[in-house]
């Protein structure tokens, strides 16, 4: 399939949505880092509480399996330890067209936002070029309730 602009935010590029389909059929999924902080996302996505319909939508428009990303950490969590806020990114086969001014990240949803850069961190040797990187920031669900204490040196922040 050819090359299909999208716009994103102030992102305009354009996504080989099949190719990228392609490629994270090759990729491991994040269950291969025995991390606390990586099974609690996949365990999240495996179950469908991570993310919103409108954020899926967005995984399905660019061909990304959401439990593959490249990168995810774990930034905090709520006081009763019932969500993480998550960064990470995701790579894609793509190109940049155009970007404008404006925010560093655009909101998909309450809870998830993205932003687009060609700058690709731990793009695997297979990953088909060229390749784009979607940054993201998210709160979801602690769901692994038998490591919930492993959150506790982190910082306790109000709201997510």
């Amino acid at each position: 399939m050819p090359f299909e602009p999208l716009q994103i935010g102030r992102w305009l590029i354009e996504v080989d949505r099949e190719a990228t389909h392609a490629a994270y059929l090759n990729e491991l999924p994040i269950s291969a880092c025995g991390c606390d902080d990586c099974q609690n996302y996949f365990a999240a996505c495996s179950a469908k509480l991570a993310h919103s319909s409108a954020v899926m939508s967005l995984f399905r428009t660019l061909g990304i399996s959401p439990e593959k990303e490249a990168e995810v950490y774990t930034l905090y969590t709520n006081p009763e330890k019932t969500h993480a806020s998550y960064g990470g990114f995701y790579h894609l086969v793509g190109r940049m067209i155009s970007t404008t001014n404006g925010p560093n990240y655009v909101q998909i949803d309450d809870h998830f936002e993205v932003a687009i850069t060609e700058q690709n961190d731990l793009l695997s040797s297979g990953f088909p070029r060229p390749a784009l990187q979607m940054e993201f920031t998210c709160s979801i669900p602690w769901v692994l309730e038998e490591k919930r204490a492993a959150l506790d040196p982190l910082p306790v922040v109000a709201s997510l």
